[in-house]
């Protein structure tokens, strides 16, 4: 690529040093394969500084047959600075099977416990810093781009039902305040 159409400022911020700068990150890892980790726009830095890519936590969650999609993010914690947090659409049908197969009905509070040991199953497999510390379940899918990428910017937790995996404790009709995240890009 030369440039941008008759942009020669974005191109002059597009390139540097000859490289066109996408804001993805990545790593070669030991027999040379390029992994793409995130994207920088979107990398959560710890209190302790450590940098959390919120796609690759992102693809570990949706291995579970419960979460039909999700989208992690930095939240601003008064303790802990900006803490972990998930926003999830539950899978129906996983949770249709499962009401099946266990003869069960599906409730609520079925989708809690359900989605809260999926969160701690993949907090198991993350360093500590990068442990999700909020869940808040959605009751819609996320707004796309035309080739099926989460609008980020688009996302607040309006719609959404706080549930907190570490003691099972839920808070429902939070305030607008307490539920903006204030997460912009």
């Amino acid at each position: 690529m030369l440039g941008y159409y008759k942009n020669e400022k974005a191109t002059r911020e597009a390139f540097q040093e000859g490289w066109f700068t996408t804001g993805d990150l990545g790593y070669i890892d030991q027999d040379g394969f390029l992994h793409i980790a995130g994207r920088l726009k979107n990398v959560i830095i710890s209190k302790r500084g450590e940098n959390v890519y919120p796609e690759e936590l992102e693809d570990l969650l949706k291995r579970s047959p419960f979460i039909l999609e999700c989208m992690v993010y930095g939240q601003h914690d008064q303790k802990l600075g900006e803490s972990i947090a998930v926003q999830i659409v539950p899978d129906a049908e996983a949770f249709i099977e499962l009401s099946e197969t266990r003869g069960i009905p599906i409730t609520e509070q079925l989708m809690r416990e359900v989605i809260g040991k999926e969160v701690a199953r993949v907090n198991t497999q993350v360093s500590s810093f990068k442990q999700i510390s909020t869940i808040y379940l959605r009751d819609r899918e996320f707004d796309k781009t035309t080739t099926q990428k989460v609008k980020r910017y688009l996302v607040t937790n309006s719609g959404t039902s706080l549930v907190t995996p570490l003691n099972g404790v839920v808070q429902e009709g939070l305030g607008a305040a307490e539920q903006s995240h204030g997460h912009t890009e």
